[in-house]
């Protein structure tokens, strides 16, 4: 009886090059988030904030991101909240203005089913935060998600989305600050 070869050499190198193409997209995966003071500031970090309650006001020069505006504001919220810091309107101790001026979107749809090749999600922001009896501090946001960063990602497909960048942002600015 013949032995049945399952896979020769050609399919071999077919094989290569497939896991080859698959490593080059998977390693433009990722969620970068670059968190930058001022450049009049002086020092090279943002400093440490202390205060136990702010007021948040999102703004954006962006056609058509309210949706986005409105999410990014909620997920800063959440963020202040986890840490407990209140969040209200007004009587607050320190005051946060985020003003979005560039913002280029990647549904969780698109990502699903393109992976990274339905580009990169993008966000682009100056923050001023002002805080009682002290001056402002400013500094810039500037991020990108071009896929799955994590397994978790990866197997869901919906890492690197719009929504994922503006979550991760949120965390990011927090981190930064407190």
């Amino acid at each position: 009886m013949k032995k049945i070869e399952t896979i020769g050499w050609a399919g071999r190198i077919v094989m290569f090059f497939l896991l080859i193409a698959a490593a080059a997209v998977m390693a433009g995966c990722g969620t970068t988030v670059n968190v930058k003071p001022e450049e009049s500031m002086s020092g090279k970090e943002i400093p440490k904030l202390s205060f136990t309650s702010i007021s948040i006001e999102v703004k954006t020069e962006v056609e058509d991101s309210q949706e986005e505006v409105q999410m990014f504001k909620k997920l800063l919220e959440n963020e202040f909240n986890s840490r407990n810091i209140a969040v209200a309107e007004s009587g607050t101790d320190a005051k946060m203005v985020v003003a979005i001026n560039h913002l280029k979107k990647v549904s969780k749809t698109s990502r699903f089913f393109w992976g990274s090749l339905s580009g990169s999600a993008e966000l682009k922001a100056k923050i001023t935060i002002t805080v009682k009896n002290s001056k402002s501090l400013n500094f810039s946001i500037d991020s990108s998600a071009r896929g799955a960063s994590s397994a978790g990602d990866w197997f869901t497909g919906y890492g690197g989305s719009t929504d994922d960048l503006l979550n991760r942002g949120a965390k990011k600015i927090i981190e930064e600050i407190l």
